[in-house]
């Protein structure tokens, strides 16, 4: 009997000790299950005039060019440029063989010969109407030869450009096959020192565009300078595609420091809108995606928004989706949040504004 009442009495103590032991342990797990209270900072989500500025990549081109070639075979006699000369317009950049405009030029005097004599014939009553006519469109189509041999003979520069490429030789035969460019040809002439780019630019921007618009290009092999542009053209359809237009840019280049076949970046500066802007430090990406949230405070609590997002502008992001004028964003502290945490508005953002 003293056994067993030895045993009850130690079976007591321990249930008693263990009683009391895990109530500190109970206190400490409730304790941790009340969510701390977040301090964070805070801003009124307003809108803003955003001066939009739209970036656009492109391949300069010459704002002019032609490929200078005889209308018909020939040979050459002499190619009076090579490439890098600055010719003017009417300039002649080569001489084909002139014996067919020799024979033009006879065919032209002759008929020019016998026009003269049947309208004294006509005049007299010598001959009928038709017959002096008909030697009327003799002299038409013979000097309308000639002025094509003319032409064909002797290849003038269409406008002030520069020589950027000679394919043949004097003394060589030009038989009208197809050379580098693709198509017959003697010479390249373009005209550099003004150039242009096309860009595609989306549907929803085509109310912000009119020509004479100012661009600004730039380029990687001048990355501390920057040209002067504008918009030149405006194409009158979009793409149903890709929901884009094309527009033409013209750029200044003078001093023709750009050349045809360089890239180039093209900033556009579109009408400003009354849109809502955010600091870009207040939205958060999920990882992997391009999906971007945020959290705003309600009744003291952290609410989760889904955000879409649109252009940039320095520090700050439009909001397209997801936050309305008012709300009250978290800019600092967010990354400890999740929807239904309680906060502690500590400070309020201060930055300076969109425009400054």
């Amino acid at each position: 009997m003293v056994h067993v009442f030895k045993l009850s009495n130690f079976l007591l103590l321990i249930a008693f000790v263990g009683f009391f032991s895990c109530q500190p342990q109970k206190e400490q797990e409730k304790e941790e299950t009340k969510e701390q209270v977040v301090p964070v900072e805070v801003m009124p989500v307003r809108k803003e005039n955003m001066p939009f500025q739209s970036v656009f990549t492109s391949t300069l081109n010459a704002w002019e060019r032609r490929n200078i070639a005889a209308q018909s075979a020939g040979i050459i006699e002499r190619i009076f440029v090579w490439e890098g000369d600055k010719v003017k317009k009417g300039q002649v950049l080569v001489q084909m063989n002139d014996a067919s405009l020799n024979q033009s030029l006879v065919q032209l005097r002759a008929a020019e010969k016998n026009l003269r004599r049947m309208d004294t014939l006509y005049r007299e009553g010598a001959i009928s109407l038709q017959q002096f006519e008909n030697a009327r469109d003799q002299f038409e189509n013979a000097r309308t030869n000639h002025n094509l041999t003319s032409r064909n003979t002797q290849l003038k520069a269409p406008f002030d450009g520069t020589i950027t490429a000679r394919f043949m030789n004097e003394g060589e035969v030009f038989t009208m096959s197809p050379v580098a460019t693709g198509v017959p040809a003697i010479l390249t002439l373009q005209q550099i020192d003004q150039l242009k780019a096309t860009v595609n630019v989306s549907e929803r921007l085509y109310p912000q565009l009119k020509r004479g618009q100012r661009a600004v290009i730039r380029s990687d092999v001048y990355p501390d300078k920057t040209f002067k542009g504008e918009v030149s053209n405006i194409f009158p359809v979009v793409d149903p595609s890709t929901r884009t237009f094309t527009v033409e840019i013209k750029v200044d280049n003078k001093d023709e420091l750009l050349k045809p076949g360089m890239f180039a970046r093209i900033t556009l500066d579109l009408d400003e809108n009354h849109t809502l802007m955010v600091p870009r430090s207040a939205i958060i990406r999920q990882p992997g995606t391009q999906r971007f949230y945020g959290f705003i405070i309600d009744n003291g609590q952290a609410v989760r928004k889904t955000i879409t997002t649109g252009k940039s502008f320095n520090e700050w992001v439009e909001v397209l989706d997801g936050l309305s004028e008012g709300d009250t964003l978290v800019t600092t502290g967010q990354g400890r949040l999740h929807s239904g945490t309680p906060v502690n508005v500590v400070s309020q953002f201060k930055a300076e504004s969109v425009n400054e």
